[in-house]
């Protein structure tokens, strides 16, 4: 089940990402714990994705709504693509543990060979 707050920080991770911009991250909320981590961690650790994306020569990201069929089956997901050429980038799932617990990761599922769709999921 997607809870509004799963739906705000769909809408925060998709931002960030799209944007390739941390500063967006700052609008989670500070009582939650994401990945186990409070704010600031969590923060940390998607600057450091959203800086080796940079490195890899992105300057934005397109953001689709995806699912994720493995881990996660009922959590909400983000994929995010190259805006021109929608070459799938990364992947990201939101799934609430409790009322101020999230998991929030990077899908690295490559179960089966890529889809016609480019996705590896």
């Amino acid at each position: 089940m997607v809870t509004q707050n799963v739906k705000r920080l769909e809408q925060v991770l998709s931002r960030a990402f799209k944007e390739l911009n941390r500063s967006y991250l700052l609008g989670i909320d500070e009582k939650s714990l994401y990945n186990g981590e409070a704010k600031a961690q969590f923060i940390e650790e998607m600057e450091k994705s959203i800086t080796k994306l940079k490195d890899n020569g992105h300057s934005s990201l397109a953001a689709e709504p995806s699912e994720c069929k493995f881990c996660y089956q009922n959590a909400s997901a983000l994929s995010f693509h190259h805006p021109e050429t929608g070459k799938f980038i990364i992947q990201y799932v939101i799934h609430q543990k409790e009322e101020y617990m999230f998991c929030i990761e990077e899908c690295k599922n490559k179960i089966f060979p890529e889809q016609d769709n480019g996705l590896p999921f």
